[in-house]
């Protein structure tokens, strides 16, 4: 059954656009068949996972933080995946990240790895991650009533599961020739 990675809303089969937030639907990126839901956000978590990779939650003892290695960590980046002490940890709306990652942007485990202003450009985008077998949805709020051209009615985002955002940062560089 597809929802929408935006408003997290459920669709029937055979419907491809949400009709609360026009974002391009996507099969669920996992069931709780076999597994457990994280104490922390109430997401599925395998059944072997140290850490929830919605929230950063750990879940085992003996992790250390990466930069302060006589620290026990209490989240990973869900970003990137390294553990963090109390001190290392970011949180925004109860999702860990590291100072590097803390910039961007997310809705449902999905972080937005770009912004265009352009229709175009987010088509282009969207063609390079999928090429890269990277799943992504293209979320346009561009208010096309009005003719906005400035601010987050201007704005199309492209959005990526977090653990496929470095894989996009890798994708971007070699776009632009710096990889």
């Amino acid at each position: 059954m597809p929802v929408c990675p935006i408003c997290n809303s459920e669709f029937e089969e055979g419907v491809g656009v949400c009709t609360d937030c026009g974002a391009e639907l996507v099969e669920p990126l996992d069931t709780c068949k076999d597994e457990l839901l994280c104490e922390t956000c109430g997401n599925c978590v395998g059944t072997d996972d140290e850490y929830c990779r919605h929230c950063g939650a750990v879940f085992e003892e003996g992790i250390t933080c990466t930069e302060h290695p006589d620290t026990e960590a209490g989240s990973v980046c869900v970003i990137c995946r390294r553990p963090l002490c109390g001190e290392c940890t970011e949180t925004k709306s109860g999702v860990s990240f590291c100072r590097q990652h803390n910039d961007y942007s997310f809705f449902n485990n999905w972080a937005v790895v770009y912004t265009t202003g352009t229709e175009s450009d987010a088509q282009m985008i969207q063609e390079r991650l999928e090429v890269h077998d990277i799943p992504c949805v293209v979320d346009s709020r561009k208010d096309s009533v009005w003719g906005v051209t400035f601010g987050p009615l201007a704005e199309i985002g492209i959005l990526v599961p977090f653990e496929y955002v470095l894989r996009a940062e890798e994708s971007f560089r070699k776009l632009n020739g710096k990889g």
